[in-house]
């Protein structure tokens, strides 16, 4: 059975932190569901083309719609309401 996680975090962690590690060392057993930013687009998008979220949020919405032109596999949130969205989906889904 595969465990969907959905990560609401500072995009400043390190990217060799543990919960990054055991993502990619046991790929199948996760889904990394969702992604969310403040306003680090460049580690967001190493991030997307690593684990290929279903989810992704960002504050800005010129970041939100430079996202969903590049990756179209991704629905993007921004704002107040994107994060209130994608919280909704989490509940759903987790």
């Amino acid at each position: 059975m595969t465990r969907h996680d959905l990560y609401f975090g500072e995009h400043r962690l390190n990217r060799n932190t543990k919960l990054w590690q055991l993502w990619r060392e046991n790929k199948n057993d996760f889904e990394v569901c969702g992604l969310a930013a403040g306003h680090n687009i460049q580690l967001l998008e190493e991030q997307i083309l690593e684990f290929n979220p279903r989810y992704v949020y960002i504050k800005s919405k010129e970041d939100a719609k430079s996202l969903s032109a590049k990756y179209d596999k991704q629905n993007v949130y921004f704002g107040e309401n994107g994060i209130e969205e994608l919280l909704i989906i989490a509940i759903m889904i987790l």
